[in-house]
């Protein structure tokens, strides 16, 4: 829960303090890591059940 209420006013605050050029970058490698943390999360437990 706390996840989906912080993402989208982070990823509004940084398109606000970026340079252009590096925002696409940081606002997808935000959504990014989320994904890759969750499905990390399902693989680690997959193997320690």
């Amino acid at each position: 829960i706390a996840t989906g209420l912080v993402s989208a006013p982070t990823v509004v605050y940084i398109v606000e303090i970026t340079e252009p050029r590096y925002r696409l970058l940081l606002t997808n490698g935000t959504s990014l890591s989320i994904v890759v943390g969750i499905m990390l999360s399902y693989v680690i437990g997959f193997f320690i059940r």
